[in-house]
């Protein structure tokens, strides 16, 4: 008897851990880059205080949020076809780059990139073109 008690016994525990399904959700949402055009010299503007240049670039998407997401802004000098990256903040030549990010009065998203000579606080802008990158990573606030 207890023989064929165990057997059901261990019967019923098989047919209940078959049944138990480990369902595994994820929701990815991919990262958006985007890329500007070159930047030229003479794009740069002095800041009201005078310390820095800055370049205002309005990104032509309303898939940013600026609260919850993360942006990492880099840099590239070589306005070819095979460029290289740095990320900001970043110093190139003495003149450091730095970068803000907020929605516009026009609801859409903007990057202001500062340049200032490095140390010195002194406002400098850069002697050739600059390429803007920018990756936007969504991210969940819980």
């Amino acid at each position: 008897m207890k023989k064929i008690l165990s057997i059901a016994c261990l019967a019923l525990i098989v047919v209940a851990l078959a049944s138990c399904k480990k369902t595994y959700v994820t929701n990815v949402v991919p990262n958006q880059t985007w890329i500007s055009s070159p930047v030229q010299v003479t794009d740069w503007a002095l800041t009201t205080d005078g310390k820095a240049y800055a370049y205002d670039l309005k990104i032509p998407t309303h898939d940013f949020f600026n609260d919850d997401d993360a942006t990492i802004a880099e840099l590239s000098f070589d306005t070819g076809t095979n460029r290289t990256y740095e990320p900001m903040p970043y110093v190139y030549n003495s003149v450091s780059f730095s970068y803000t990010h907020y929605i516009g009065t026009d609801g859409f998203p903007h990057i202001i990139i500062y340049s200032q000579l490095a140390g010195s606080g002194a406002a400098s802008k850069p002697v050739d073109p600059v390429i803007v990158k920018l990756v936007l990573i969504p991210s969940i606030v819980q």
